[in-house]
């Protein structure tokens, strides 16, 4: 092996054991009791969020090289997919300060990028995170559906028999 086939080796091991990148985490971990008790707090299920499933696939991100407007993060991966973003304020446990979850549909779409599944996607944040407006629920959609491309006020009324329809069918 080259030298900079062990420099970069050696990189990626110190990357993955400090703690900058995601690492797996499984649902009932005792380590996830304060996220989940702080996610609670924020009545996520009254923004339209749906209930984290226990089979859920778990990424804790904790630790970031760049400077993000979250402390911690989780990525879950089940029916859907999400991410919820913490705060570690200095006096006392977690605060959830944004979640977005990702439900994708059946049909398919076509983009420069190439070819992806509808998705209606659900947005809340405390805090600017990614660009969306804080403190309201933010509901988009991407795909070909006439009756959703478009509309900018997209309600959880409109969406639900989607969201509802494409569940059902996993």
């Amino acid at each position: 092996m080259t030298y900079n086939s062990y420099l970069t080796i050696s990189l990626c091991l110190i990357l993955f054991s400090c703690g900058l990148t995601p690492r797996k985490i499984d649902f009932n971990d005792k380590e996830l009791k304060p996220y989940w008790a702080a996610a609670e707090k924020a009545d996520r299920i009254a923004f339209g969020f749906s209930e984290i499933e226990k089979d859920s696939k778990i990424s804790l991100e904790e630790n970031s090289i760049f400077e993000n407007p979250y402390d911690k993060m989780l990525h879950i991966y089940g029916t859907t997919s999400r991410t919820i973003a913490f705060e570690s304020p200095e006096k006392g446990g977690l605060k959830w300060i944004g979640e977005q979850e990702i439900y994708s549909g059946p049909k398919r779409y076509q983009t420069p990028d190439g070819e992806f599944n509808e998705q209606i996607v659900l947005t809340y944040e405390l805090t600017p995170i990614s660009g969306h407006k804080i403190n309201e629920l933010n509901i988009s959609y991407n795909g070909e559906r006439s009756e959703l491309t478009g509309n900018n006020n997209l309600t959880l009324e409109i969406v639900r028999p989607y969201i509802k329809a494409w569940v059902e069918k996993e």
